[in-house]
């Protein structure tokens, strides 16, 4: 309960007359049969306490937040399929708590030197974004609309770090990687068995595809609408399993990693799968530090057996891959090489600021603003006509729109970002390094699929992903605050992990008034 001070006796009495008024003012639109004026109400009394949460601060002590958002992940292409877009759910809670994950992030940044250099980046990449957009093509409404759809992502790292990262909390992570196979499993067996009525079920629009990494049976998507949906998230919870196994916890957790990988086979997706490979290299490098000559050695003969295969098997499945981004004489580029070719194209014409934002390959383009890509030809493109290029590409929107200085910053950013939480998880201990190596491979998997798709800032795909990276950087700064305080950080010691200095509830989600 929230405790009020002992001058403020008469805030019980207040608060009392407050709720008697409240309810007989329900009772007299119950009364007048006035019932949208009923649901209007309720639905301000049910909003107020999230406005409370969002104007004073909160701390999730208990990971429910990170529950939430994987079970949002999970349901929401599914629902919204079904016309109910709870998917709008995760990019309400990143706005509606901005002020409080700022302020956190404010605290965080006076004792992080690294915190305060990745905000200067990655303001300076806003900066000029905002440039090129006023001295660009940009039309409003598209410009605005990009503005929020690139804010995102920052908001979802720092929305991440109002996690605390306890005992329960990394419970609550245990839990999710251990039980997450059985929610799959049933929709991956139906696609197998009737994939027909499948389709009919949860109307996703086929694919006709054969699965290119096994040879054979179709690409499974499970209950998202896209199979590398279902890759990418399949792969975060191999990854997450494998951190478990790699810390000692069994061998349980290795052959749970296991199953997350044949998930992740059974997509089809290669560009998930390489991603997936790339972290378990990661975690490699992690675990032998001892034996990097083995380890480079084991590469080498890896990508010199690559390199043979290619050369003299019959099959690769990235040969097509390999064809549509221009490997081959006569190959037609694919979606992905148009994109990038025509982008370069326009950060050319635009050079250096960009077309502004809006303008090309985005998602404030594709809603509200083609002219540029119409005038570039993009109408023979099928693809293009049904409003599908958003999901292929990244890099080429950024750079057209905002010119090549903006994205290096942006690239620096992720950059330091992926390499403060790689130095940190290798000297962090117990708990607190098992968050920062889930973390890191959250985002290695989002930056290792960015050259190949647009998933890495949009809440459907990597909300959990920027919700483990902002309560990595949480903990492993705090970690490291505390080691220089010389003071120890025990997560055994209480459920709720080490006690804090600020003031609040003893609740799961700790109240903190500014």
């Amino acid at each position: 309960m929230i405790k009020t001070s002992r001058g403020q006796s008469w805030t019980g009495l207040l608060l009392s007359g407050l709720l008697l008024l409240t309810a007989a003012f329900v009772g007299l639109l119950i009364g007048a049969e006035m019932h949208v004026l009923i649901v209007l109400f309720m639905l301000l009394l049910l909003a107020m306490p999230m406005l409370y949460l969002a104007l004073y601060g909160f701390e999730d002590r208990a990971g429910w937040l990170l529950a939430g958002g994987f079970c949002l992940m999970y349901v929401a292409q599914m629902a919204h399929n079904k016309g109910v877009p709870i998917g709008y759910a995760m990019e309400f809670m990143a706005f509606v708590f901005m002020l409080s994950s700022l302020r956190q992030l404010w605290r965080l940044a006076r004792q992080d030197a690294a915190l305060r250099w990745l905000a200067l980046l990655f303001l300076g990449y806003l900066a000029l974004l905002l440039l090129s957009s006023a001295l660009g093509r940009s039309q409003p409404r598209a410009a605005l609309w990009q503005l929020q759809y690139t804010l995102k992502l920052p908001l979802m790292f720092a929305l991440g770090a109002l996690v605390v990262h306890t005992a329960r909390t990394a419970g609550t992570l245990r839990g999710v990687l251990a039980w997450s196979w059985v929610f799959f499993l049933p929709f991956l067996l139906l696609e197998l068995a009737a994939p027909g009525l499948f389709l009919k079920l949860f109307g996703y629009t086929a694919d006709a595809h054969v699965n290119p990494v096994l040879g054979f049976g179709a690409r499974l998507r499970g209950p998202f609408s896209h199979a590398g949906y279902m890759a990418l998230m399949c792969g975060l919870l191999a990854a997450g399993s494998a951190v478990q196994w790699l810390l000692g916890r069994g061998r349980s957790w290795l052959a749970l990693a296991g199953v997350y990988t044949v998930m992740v086979l059974a997509t089809g997706q290669r560009q998930e799968l390489l991603a997936l490979v790339l972290v378990y290299g990661v975690f490699a490098t992690i675990a032998g530090r001892r034996h990097l000559g083995w380890l480079w050695l084991g590469a080498v003969l890896a990508v010199a057996a690559g390199v043979l295969a290619y050369l003299y098997l019959d099959r690769n499945p990235f040969s097509e891959l390999m064809l549509q981004w221009g490997g081959g004489r006569d190959s037609q580029l694919s979606e992905r090489g148009v994109l990038t070719q025509k982008g370069l194209q326009v950060a050319a014409q635009y050079f250096p600021l960009g077309s502004g934002l809006g303008t090309y390959g985005s998602a404030g383009a594709q809603k509200f603003d083609l002219g540029l890509m119409v005038d570039l030809g993009f109408m023979r493109y099928w693809w293009f006509r049904q409003g599908m290029f958003i999901v292929d590409t990244y890099w080429p929107s950024v750079i057209a729109e905002a010119g090549y200085a903006a994205a290096a910053l942006l690239l620096a950013a992720f950059a330091l970002l992926w390499g403060v939480l790689y130095r940190r998880a290798l000297l962090a201990q117990g708990e607190v390094r098992a968050i920062a190596l889930f973390a890191l491979a959250a985002l290695t998997l989002a930056l290792a699929t960015s050259p190949t798709s647009a998933v890495v800032s949009d809440p459907r795909g990597v909300f959990v992903f920027w919700l483990l990276a902002g309560c990595a950087w949480r903990a492993t700064s705090e970690a490291r605050a505390a080691a220089r305080a010389g003071a120890t950080v025990d997560y055994r010691a209480t459920p709720d992990g080490p006690l804090r200095h600020n003031p609040g509830t003893d609740l799961s989600f700790r109240f903190r008034p500014s």
